[in-house]
């Protein structure tokens, strides 16, 4: 592969929730840590919380001493243009970071930095800070190789959703009380749902809120690689009674090249929402359709 050097390389930092909570509520860190306290946090929590912040503040160290502190730029005031211009986008941060940074990738290729290892899974990271300087020098050797991970699209009444989503968009209604109802074309299949909504999501998707739904209905194994040309869908809690035909198997797919559409029956606040970030109306009588997306690149290499 072509080499990457650092310095065609950009990094996307996120903050802390310490950080970020400063910000937010205008607090020094003294007297947010006495926020939480009065706000109900179990002291445990927020133990956590600082033990999060320093690891993070140690991660942005080892960054700056590898990386030119001109190529490391925040998530609140980065230039998606600018990410696009670069041979290799890192985030440092966890998986909504990643999915964050990712969105407004087309060409360029990304790799992740998971910067709390201890509390975050991770799912979507590849690698940790500590891997961060082989890393960079297997990218300057070229020895690495990119993956493509499958993205899904979406078009809602006939225009396209301003990004692709990486892990899954759900589709029903926005408040929980609400009965969601849906009608769902797939090929030959042509049904109604009611229930709780609805999930389309990738392999990328299969790790996270998928997960904690699908393991409910179906026990096992319920991950698929993210590289998978398909997508999947789950109707979640289908409404079953003695006017209501039992519902379709609930975990189908959707093959690449295949499209789906969903009309809204929803009669409160239907809503389209892109990897839990952005909030679409779908209102009665909207038309959405879904298929495979444009893939993601995400480096990989060997440690």
């Amino acid at each position: 592969m072509n080499p990457i050097k650092p310095n065609q390389t950009i990094v996307a930092i996120k903050d802390s929730k310490i950080d970020y909570d400063c910000r937010r509520l205008n607090l020094t860190p003294r007297q947010l840590l006495r926020f939480y306290a009065r706000s109900g946090y179990p002291p445990a929590k927020i133990e956590n919380i600082q033990a999060s912040h320093e690891l993070q503040q140690q991660g942005k160290k080892v960054l700056h001493d590898l990386i030119d502190s001109d190529r490391i730029i925040s998530r609140s005031s980065f230039n998606p243009a600018l990410l696009r211009k670069q041979k290799l986008v890192l985030t440092f941060g966890g998986d909504n970071h990643f999915q964050y940074v990712a969105r407004y990738l087309t060409d360029t290729p990304i790799l992740g930095i998971n910067a709390d290892p201890p509390r975050s899974e991770g799912a979507l990271t590849q690698i940790t800070v500590n891997q961060l300087a082989a890393t960079l020098h297997n990218l300057e050797r070229g020895n690495y190789s990119i993956k493509k991970w499958t993205r899904l699209a979406v078009t809602l009444q006939g225009k396209p959703l301003p990004f692709p989503g990486l892990c899954e968009t759900y589709i029903g209604e926005h408040r929980v009380e609400n009965m969601s109802r849906l009608s769902i074309q797939h090929g030959r299949e042509r049904f109604l749902h009611k229930g709780s909504g609805m999930l389309v999501y990738t392999g990328s998707g299969s790790t996270g809120w998928a997960h904690s739904v699908e393991r409910q209905v179906r026990p096992g194994q319920v991950y698929f690689d993210p590289t998978s040309a398909y997508l999947r869908y789950l109707c979640m809690h289908p409404y079953v009674g003695k006017l209501s035909p039992a519902p379709l198997d609930p975990r189908m797919r959707l093959r690449n090249g295949q499209e789906m559409l969903i009309t809204s029956m929803n009669d409160a606040e239907g809503v389209i929402i892109l990897d839990a970030l952005e909030v679409y109306p779908f209102p009665e009588g909207s038309l959405a359709s879904i298929r495979t997306g444009p893939n993601l690149k995400v480096i990989v290499t060997q440690l």
